[in-house]
Formats: structure tokens, sequence, C-alpha cells
């Protein structure tokens, strides 16, 4: 008696699950339940979304914004800005003073206040508990509101944008948050400047780090960790932070008054704007390809990617429109291509310590929109072990370990490989194969599935990547998510069901400063966590 036991490595952060569908190219327009205007949209990192807009509209989706359906919130004048988080807390703000709470996902909502002579047009929920709104009160100064304790009470606070040695009024058009003290917000000055204000006390003080020549609309940071911040506004006027809204830079102008943006990272964002402008860069900014829309040229103000390819952008004349494409024309496949090693039917014989080095091969899948192609590779045993790897090459080796009783035997080894540009997947043009292994008649020390639960990583401390090796004595649904000390998740990669064994992850901590992690585990009930130290 005998089996084989395959190494189970998870190369990167990839894992294959399925086969994906081809996705439908470019911007959409989605059936609306509105005609009013639509100022803001935004998501939780699940599939709920909200938009907002003229007469207190509010509109909910709860499958990334396939379908919209109207709440009802009361009456009420126009909601500028609302704002999720991860979890089933919004905050949505506007004229007179409306400041509007639900922890429901949107589909009830709580008045918190309204009829007040200031108006709000900004907003950021930071957490469950923390959120703050932004706009300018009667005395036409910046002001906003700040909460600790899920709008329960809040704390009002105002102040006056300094330049030159005087303070100016204006209104507050857009804000974001970075944690609990540090946050920025780009103001509309009451003479047509524009300027970008900083705090590091939660909105106690502010200071002055932008002014420009036109009015500031929006300001959002990169969703993936980083010190990118990004502000846009009036005549094209796109701007640039590296250092968490110190300094700001001159990107390329977007050649539209600008209202919304969304990046996903420090290089891959978009903008919208005026007669219905859809813009993506790919550089940070540097350069802008525009965007085709369906829906003409009403005027968008706002828009959310949810991940790289999935975007909801609304306007005018309650204009919504979505992509799974990250708005570009419909992408073509990655070419046909084939297994060629090894062999089906072959025979490969496993050596005297029992490892048989195997030397996966197939041919070259071309892509016609240039985009670089990865292969998916799967291998699976008899006894149900699974191997998954992903490379950009056409080759693969590994060593399928064995144990064995008494005698020789043979086992089955089943293969498929995968091409994905990261859109669109195709299978090997052979599908499926397999291959045996005959292992001797010897013994070798048994090497069993791990005994208890753990998570251990090499280097550490490491600069800037490290191995997260997963132990797991039992087949589970499994999860890992690394957060910051200050319990910011940085990362978070769900790969289903992981059988039993030990699985290892390459954690990446280029994009990460210095400092201490805690990466964590959920693998069914069972949770576990490591420290890691980033040092640069």
């Amino acid at each position: 008696m005998g089996r084989i036991i395959m190494s189970k490595y998870i190369m990167g952060l990839v894992l294959l699950c399925a086969v994906s569908g081809f996705a439908q190219g470019g911007w959409v327009q989605i059936s609306s339940p509105t005609t009013n205007d639509l100022t803001s949209v935004d998501f939780s990192w699940i599939p709920n979304g909200l938009a907002v807009g003229d007469a207190r509209t509010i509109l909910r989706t709860s499958d990334n914004g396939i379908t919209w359906s109207i709440v009802n919130a009361g009456e009420g004048a126009r909601l500028n800005a609302v704002a999720m988080t991860e979890d089933s807390i919004a905050v949505a703000t506007g004229l007179d003073g409306q400041i509007l709470y639900t922890d429901r996902y949107g589909s009830q909502w709580e008045v918190v206040q309204e009829g007040w002579m200031i108006d709000y047009h900004a907003a950021h929920q930071l957490s469950r508990n923390v959120g703050v709104v932004m706009g300018r009160n009667t005395v036409l100064q910046p002001f906003g509101s700040w909460t600790t304790n899920e709008w329960q009470s809040k704390t009002d606070f105002n102040f006056y944008v300094n330049h030159d040695g005087s303070g100016n009024e204006g209104a507050v058009m857009g804000v974001h948050f970075l944690d609990n003290a540090l946050g920025c917000a780009v103001v509309h000055i009451w003479d047509g400047h524009g300027a970008i204000v900083k705090t590091t006390d939660g909105g106690a003080n502010w200071t002055t780090t932008y002014w420009g020549d036109y009015p500031l609309n929006a300001i959002t940071a990169a969703h993936e960790i980083s010190d990118a911040m990004f502000a846009a506004g009036s005549n094209g006027t796109f701007l640039i932070s590296t250092d968490n809204g110190d300094t700001w830079t001159a990107g390329a102008p977007a050649g539209t008054d600008i209202y919304g943006l969304s990046f996903v990272n420090s290089q891959l964002g978009w903008v919208v704007g005026n007669g219905g402008r859809i813009k993506r860069t790919t550089d940070g900014g540097v350069g802008w390809q525009d965007q085709a829309n369906p829906a003409g040229d009403e005027t968008l103000r706002g828009v959310r990617f949810i991940t790289a390819d999935i975007g909801i952008a609304v306007g005018d004349g309650g204009v919504i429109l979505r992509t799974t494409t990250g708005g570009m024309p419909g992408n073509t496949p990655p070419g046909a291509f084939a297994r060629v090693s090894p062999p089906d039917s072959s025979y490969l014989g496993c050596g005297e310590e029992s490892l048989a080095c195997i030397h996966f091969g197939w041919t070259t899948s071309q892509d016609a929109d240039n985009d670089s192609v990865r292969y998916l590779l799967r291998v699976n045993d008899q006894h149900g072990d699974t191997l998954h790897f992903v490379t950009r090459d056409t080759v693969f080796t590994d060593s399928l370990r064995a144990f064995v009783e008494t005698g020789d035997i043979v086992f089955h080894i089943n293969w498929r490989v995968w091409a994905t540009d990261g859109q669109d997947t195709v299978e090997a043009e052979n599908g499926a194969g397999f291959f045996t292994a005959t292992v001797p008649d010897a013994a070798t020390p048994f090497i069993p599935h791990p005994s208890a639960f753990s998570l251990t990583c090499y280097p550490n401390p490491f600069n800037p990547t490290t191995t997260l090796a997963i132990s797991l004595p039992q087949a589970g649904e499994t999860t890992l998510a690394v957060y910051s000390i200050e319990g910011r998740k940085v990362l978070e990669q769900r790969f289903g069901v992981l059988t039993a064994g030990e699985h290892r992850v390459t954690f990446d901590g280029s994009n990460l400063p210095s400092g201490i992690y805690i990466s964590r585990v959920e693998a069914g009930r069972a949770r576990f966590s490591h420290k890691l130290v980033l040092l640069k």
C-alpha cells in the first residue's frame, strides 16, 4: 500500500476556483428607478451600494450595481454625498443640514439632523463608529460635524482657509480621512479659488497645503494602502500627493470639469465630470484615456470602482452606468493553446527517495489585446490532494512526494491548465490530461497532515516579501487577512476550501511602510494569527 502526498503551494495570491465567463466591454447604462439628478455613489466591499441625489433620493443595490431600487427616507432637500464602511453602516448628507444614518445597508434610515441653515457637500464614514460630514455654515465658513458613536451624537467645528496671511471663507466639497486623526478636504473658496486643507487632530485644526486658481470638487485616496491621494476640480484640474496630503503636484489636465474620482491603487483610476466625460489613467494621472459613455452628455457627478474591473458612475437625470471591464472595450480572451508534457498515459518513475520531479509544459497562448497572460495549473491525485500554481511561463517543475508502505504501486495523476488575461480565462484545447507515477519497493518516512492549526512566516523581519505558511489539520473554508498595527486591513485573500496540509503564500510589502503587521487566518471555525515585522 502506498500513496503520493503532494506539496501544496499557492504561488503569489491567486487561486483558481472556476473558469470565468467573457466580460462585457465598456460602460453599460443601467435601468434607473429615478430621473432625479444623482450626486454621489459609494460601495462597501460586499455587493451593497448606495447612490443619492435631488429631493432626498436614495437608491440601493445588493448585487454590485446590476439592479437598483428606491429607498423611502421621507421628503427632504438634495443629498450631496453618501459614504459607506465595510459593514452595514452608511451616512448621507446634503442641503438644509441633512445628516441621515443607516446600519442596515441603506434599507432603512434615521434622520439625525435636518432643517439647519447649513449645507453639507462631503462625507466620509471611516468605521462603524467614526464618521465626518463637511460643507459650509451660515457665515460661509468651512464647517463640519464629527461623530465617534454611530451618529448618536456629534461635535461641530468650523475654520477659515489660511492663505498669504488671510483667512478665507468657502465650502468643503470633498473629504477623505486616512485614519481617525489624519484627513484632507478640498474647498471651493468664495472668490473662485480652490484649496486643500489637512488636519492631523481629527478636524480640530486645519492647515492649507494647496492653493490654486480653480475650485476643487473631489478628493480620494487609493483603495489599496499607499501614501497616494488625489484631488480634482474645475477646468480639468488634477492633483497628486504622495505624502499623505502634505504636498501636491499637478497631473495632466483631464480636459473637463471633474466632479468625481476613484482610484483602486496609486496608478489606476477614473474621473467623471461635465458633459458625461469619463477618463481613465493607468499611470497615476500622467496621462488620460477617454471612455465611451452610452448615456450621452448628461453630467456625471460620482464614480466608485469596487474592483479594478467593476465600477459605477452616476449623474444628472438619474443616469447610472456600470462596467465590468474597467470601462475598456470588449476583451479578447487569450488564444488557444495545448498541454504538451507530461504526455498523456506516460509513466514517470520515482527515485530512491520517492520523489518524482515532474516537468509540466504547454504551448504559448497569444493575447490579441497584448494583455499579460498568466497560466493557472491544477494537479490532482486519486486521493483528492490538489496542487495549484500560477506562472507566466509555459513550463513549471515540481516534485511529488511519495509514501510507500509495501510493494510497487502505480498512481494516476490528473492535471489541467488555463490561460488568463485577468478578465477572461480559457482552458488548454486538449482539456484534462493524466500520467502515472510508479513507486518502487521502498519505504520512506510518512509525512502526516499537521496536527494543529498554525501560521508562521520566513523571513521575519522581512523586506519586502515573506512567505506565510498556513498549516491546516483538516480541510476548511480559508481566508487570510493582514492588518497594520493600527488595525487597518492591508490585504485580504479568500481561498475557498483548502485541503488539509501546509499551504504557502507570498506576502509583498513593497507598497507598505515599515512597521508591525498582524496576519490572521480564518479556517472553518479556527482563528489564528502571527506577527510580521517589515523593515525597510
